[in-house]
Protein backbone atom coordinates (compact mmCIF):
# COMPACT_ATOMS: atom_id res chain seq x y z
CA UNK A 1 0.00 0.00 0.00
CA UNK A 2 1.62 3.18 -1.07
CA UNK A 3 5.35 2.47 -1.05
CA UNK A 4 4.99 -0.68 1.09
CA UNK A 5 4.44 -4.13 -0.36
CA UNK A 6 1.84 -6.12 1.57
CA UNK A 7 2.46 -9.48 -0.06
CA UNK A 8 5.02 -11.33 -2.07
CA UNK A 9 3.13 -13.66 -4.38
CA UNK A 10 5.05 -16.89 -4.86
CA UNK A 11 3.57 -17.73 -8.26
CA UNK A 12 0.93 -17.07 -10.88
CA UNK A 13 -1.20 -20.15 -11.49
CA UNK A 14 -4.10 -21.03 -13.72
CA UNK A 15 -6.72 -23.75 -13.56
CA UNK A 16 -4.57 -25.84 -15.88
CA UNK A 17 -1.62 -25.90 -13.41
CA UNK A 18 -0.99 -29.32 -11.85
CA UNK A 19 1.77 -28.20 -9.48
CA UNK A 20 1.28 -27.70 -5.74
CA UNK A 21 2.00 -24.33 -4.10
CA UNK A 22 2.00 -23.93 -0.32
CA UNK A 23 2.41 -20.16 -0.25
CA UNK A 24 0.47 -17.19 -1.57
CA UNK A 25 -0.44 -17.37 -5.26
CA UNK A 26 -2.33 -15.28 -7.77
CA UNK A 27 -4.84 -17.73 -9.28
CA UNK A 28 -6.45 -17.07 -12.66
CA UNK A 29 -9.76 -18.99 -12.67
CA UNK A 30 -11.45 -19.60 -16.00
CA UNK A 31 -13.33 -22.78 -15.08
CA UNK A 32 -15.89 -21.17 -12.74
CA UNK A 33 -17.03 -18.70 -15.41
CA UNK A 34 -15.69 -19.68 -18.86
CA UNK A 35 -16.93 -16.42 -20.40
CA UNK A 36 -14.91 -14.26 -18.01
CA UNK A 37 -11.82 -15.18 -16.02
CA UNK A 38 -11.33 -14.04 -12.45
CA UNK A 39 -8.20 -13.45 -10.37
CA UNK A 40 -7.90 -14.60 -6.76
CA UNK A 41 -5.20 -14.31 -4.13
CA UNK A 42 -5.07 -17.68 -2.41
CA UNK A 43 -2.98 -19.01 0.46
CA UNK A 44 -2.09 -22.10 -1.60
CA UNK A 45 -2.95 -23.94 -4.79
CA UNK A 46 -4.85 -26.18 -5.11
CA UNK A 47 -7.06 -25.34 -2.16
CA UNK A 48 -7.23 -28.93 -0.86
CA UNK A 49 -3.79 -28.29 0.72
CA UNK A 50 -5.08 -25.35 2.81
CA UNK A 51 -5.05 -27.36 6.04
CA UNK A 52 -1.43 -28.50 5.92
CA UNK A 53 0.96 -27.25 8.61
CA UNK A 54 3.10 -25.40 6.05
CA UNK A 55 0.15 -23.49 4.59
CA UNK A 56 -1.22 -22.70 8.05
CA UNK A 57 2.19 -21.27 9.07
CA UNK A 58 2.34 -19.14 5.92
CA UNK A 59 -1.24 -17.95 6.51
CA UNK A 60 -0.32 -16.88 10.06
CA UNK A 61 2.78 -15.11 8.73
CA UNK A 62 0.60 -13.14 6.28
CA UNK A 63 -2.30 -12.45 8.69
CA UNK A 64 -1.43 -8.78 9.38
CA UNK A 65 -1.05 -8.05 5.67
CA UNK A 66 -4.40 -9.74 4.90
CA UNK A 67 -6.10 -7.65 7.58
CA UNK A 68 -4.64 -4.41 6.18
CA UNK A 69 -5.61 -5.42 2.64
CA UNK A 70 -9.20 -6.35 3.51
CA UNK A 71 -9.71 -3.19 5.57
CA UNK A 72 -8.53 -1.12 2.61
CA UNK A 73 -10.84 -2.97 0.20
CA UNK A 74 -13.72 -2.56 2.66
CA UNK A 75 -13.10 1.18 2.92
CA UNK A 76 -13.38 1.39 -0.88
CA UNK A 77 -16.55 -0.72 -1.01
CA UNK A 78 -14.77 -3.47 -2.92
CA UNK A 79 -15.45 -6.47 -0.65
CA UNK A 80 -18.09 -9.03 -1.57
CA UNK A 81 -19.57 -11.14 1.19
Amino acid sequence: MGDNALFVVSSFVGDWDSRTFTNLVLHYDVITDPNQGHYYLQDCYPLQFADTDEVKANREKNAAQWETFTKYLGSKGKLKK
